[in-house]
This record gives structure tokens, C-alpha cells and sequence, in this order.
């Protein structure tokens, strides 16, 4: 299959990309730093499969229209669309203002809302069409220390929940996950034991497992933590 990963030069979404490689698919990864991109790209295990890249700020509405543009002269019409770009920011509901938010929601939220819109008639084409989106264990218990990171995963939850039920009608399926805390460069300087963390690729191979289910079945929505317990 064809499939686009938004945040897929590092983290949890280049750990998606990379167990999907070794399934054997076709990827095209968008990010915001080129050299990234490159990097994940030649980090692929199987380069004789198609790896596509893309620089693309997907907080702008105007380079998702890129994207869509840049994916269409390539020939590469996606089966699959999996949403892991997104930022958080350290403050408090009260004294963060307003542009921090809309710094977050357009990240976190509304490039999902826009790229959905826009690749969703490519998607009807598809005989097996999935949307993945990452979301948190946030989008549904409260991170004080990331409150407007919360604020958007709760709302990303909700736009994803509301989205399956609307895309049953064309037989495409939406899955969200929620991990727990993650091993990625976010946690930086943060000296705590490996067993406190997830790892990206525990991320994609629950992807790749359930792209091997058959075409009726979905699985809607995940959470995967730490056995030792989720952190905040």
C-alpha cells in the first residue's frame, strides 16, 4: 500500500515509518526539516521499496495544499494517512496566550482537519483506506505540565471519534492510538530508567498489525503505556 506519515522524520512517526518499510510499503514522509527526512529515509531497511520525502510545515493550511500538489506529481495516491506531527509547549491555561494555543491547534489539530479534507477523494479510490492518527494519553486524563498539548489531544480525540462514524459510509476506517510516554528526543535531559518509557517502534508495529487485519475489521481506538505506568 501507499502510505503518507506526517512527523515521519523522527519519533514516534519515523518508528511507524520504518516497521511499515519492513512490511513492505510504499511511504511518502512529510516533516518540517529536510535533513531529517533524508536521514529516515536512508535509514529505511529495505531501500529497494519506494521512500518518498517532503518539507512541508503542516501548521500552514497553504503548504498542506503543497503537499497535496507535490503527492499528485509524483503519482502517489495514498491508501493510507498517518497523522503523528504535532508540538508541545510548556504553560499554564491562564497566563499562556492566545497565539501559544493556535500555535498548538494548528500542529496538533487542524493540519489533520485540513490534509483529511483534502486527500479524503483520493481515499474513496481505495480499496482499503485507513486513517491513522496518534493522539495521547492526554486526550483523556489532565497533563498539568502540558495543559495546551491536553487541550489539543482531547479535541483531536473528539474530531477522530466523530470521524470514524462519518467515514463508515465509504468504508474507510479510522483508528486512534494514544501512547503513553515515549522514547524521543522530547524526553532529552530527562534522566529516568528505559522502563519508564515506550519505544516509536512499539507504535508501529500495532500499525502494521492491524493493516494485516482482514478488510472488514477495525480497530478504533488504543492505548499503550509503560507496564511500569504512564508519567506526566
Amino acid at each position: 500500500m501507499n502510505i503518507l506519515i506526517t512527523g515521519g522524520s523522527r519519533g514516534i512517526g519515523k518508528g511507524i515509518a520504518l516497521e511499515l518499510n519492513r512490511a513492505g510499503h510504499n511511504l511518502l514522509l512529510v516533516a518540517k526539516t529536510f535533513n531529517n527526512l533524508e536521514n529516515a529515509k536512508n535509514e529505511m531497511p529495505d531501500q529497494n521499496l519506494r521512500t518518498e520525502i517532503f518539507e512541508c510545515d503542516l501548521s500552514q493550511e497553504s503548504e498542506i495544499d503543497k503537499l497535496l500538489s507535490y503527492s499528485e506529481s509524483i503519482d502517489f495516491k495514498p491508501d493510507v494517512l498517518v497523522f503523528d506531527a504535532g508540538s508541545a509547549r510548556v504553560g499554564s491555561l491562564t497566563e499562556s496566550s492566545f497565539e501559544d494555543l493556535k500555535a498548538v491547534m494548528d500542529l496538533n489539530v487542524y493540519q489533520v482537519y485540513h490534509a483529511v479534507k483534502r486527500y479524503y477523494p483520493i481515499l474513496k479510490q481505495s480499496n482499503r483506506a485507513r486513517i491513522y492518527i496518534i493522539g495521547s494519553t492526554a486526550s483523556y486524563e489532565a497533563y498539568p505540565s502540558y495543559p495546551l498539548y491536553g487541550l489539543s489531544k482531547w479535541s483531536l480525540r473528539g474530531y477522530s471519534l466523530t470521524l470514524r462514524q462519518e467515514l463508515m459510509k465509504d468504508n474507510i476506517g479510522v483508528t486512534l492510538i494514544h501512547p503513553g510516554v515515549t522514547l524521543t528526543d522530547q524526553w532529552n535531559g530527562i534522566n529516568l530508567p528505559e522502563n519508564k518509557y515506550i519505544v516509536p517502534a512499539d507504535i508501529g508495529k500495532l500499525v502494521s498489525a492491524t493493516l494485516n487485519l482482514s478488510e472488514h475489521a477495525l480497530v478504533e481506538e488504543l492505548t499503550v503505556k509503560p507496564v511500569s505506568g504512564d508519567l506526566q
